[in-house]
């Protein structure tokens, strides 16, 4: 059987069958997760592939395949807004309207957007809803709050335990729309931290920002750029409040430019030990041209 080896983030030729060598989730992960192109010899995706299709090696030793869906439902954002104190520093509450609403109108019209604040405390305004006018009635309550803290990290795991069903086949998405605020998060050690990276990895998440630079950065930029590279998702950063208007455009165009190069892909999960190498073929149509692809990562 033919082996083609991809990187990390690129990958390399097409194929009958396709190998790649990555980190799982963590180090003690024995599921992992693979996005799948399967093109006929038109070049056009392969439909309706499931499981049972799927050949899995790791290590040259066949696994069960616990899942094979095709990837190409709607994104489901969660918008997370830091309002608080840098913002109310810059008079910033109309830049911010104005940009959350240019992101509102740029993204195509499939994608469902939840709207939450998380100055000082976490704050669900709009629940998933692809009802724009609801968004906007909810941008236009947004106000800058004066001494308050962004709930960065309990902003981002609240709402991923609450607000995303797991068996849900939406992809799910973060964007956060900051300033070099101070982090008003509960205590998190390293091990809890750790956790919450691998659990958006491990649930397919994709986390954007853009931070508004009023003080050269802060404790929770510094998380949120870390959070967003692991993720593989887009950092935007910009000087003045009168950017989060074309910065919230581009990215909301950029992403749905993404979604639309990588909605023909399946998520593949399998039993995967750490440190080995995987090969897929898929057996119901052995002259499939195959790429692997670790994540959907955005390219920057």
């Amino acid at each position: 059987m033919l082996r083609y080896a991809i990187t990390r983030r690129f990958v390399i030729t097409l194929g009958i069958c396709a190998c790649v060598t990555l980190v799982p989730t963590r180090a003690t992960a024995q599921l992992g997760q693979l996005f799948v192109e399967a093109l006929d010899a038109s070049g056009q995706p392969i439909l309706g592939l499931t499981a049972e299709d799927m050949v899995v090696s790791v290590d040259d030793e066949q696994v069960p395949v616990e899942s094979a869906v095709f990837a190409n439902g709607p994104m489901k954002i969660a918008l997370l807004v830091d309002h608080g104190n840098q913002l109310n520093d810059v008079n910033g509450t109309n830049a911010i309207r104005t940009g959350l609403n240019a992101f509102l109108d740029t993204l195509p019209p499939q994608h469902e957007i939840g709207l939450f604040s998380i100055a000082r405390t976490i704050q669900r305004r709009v629940d998933f809803t692809g009802d724009r006018d609801e968004l906007r009635e909810g941008v236009g309550l947004i106000f800058a709050e004066s001494g308050a803290p962004v709930i960065l990290l309990d902003g981002i795991n609240e709402t991923l335990e609450r607000r995303f069903d797991e068996e849900d086949t939406s992809w799910p998405v973060f964007v956060l729309v900051l300033t070099d605020n101070a982090e008003g998060s509960g205590n998190w050690n390293d091990n809890e931290y750790s956790e919450l990276l691998y659990t958006l990895v491990g649930r397919g998440v994709t986390v954007h920002t853009v931070v508004l630079m009023t003080r050269g950065g802060s404790n929770a930029t510094n998380t949120a750029l870390n959070i967003t590279e692991f993720t593989g998702g887009l950092y935007l950063n910009i000087n003045a409040v009168t950017g989060f208007e074309n910065s919230l455009t581009d990215l909301a165009t950029r992403m749905g430019e993404h979604f639309d190069q990588v909605s023909n892909r399946y998520r593949v999960v399998f039993n995967w030990p750490p440190d080995t190498q995987v090969s897929l073929g898929i057996s119901s149509e052995p002259g499939a041209a195959v790429r692997l692809f670790p994540d959907r990562r955005i390219p920057q």
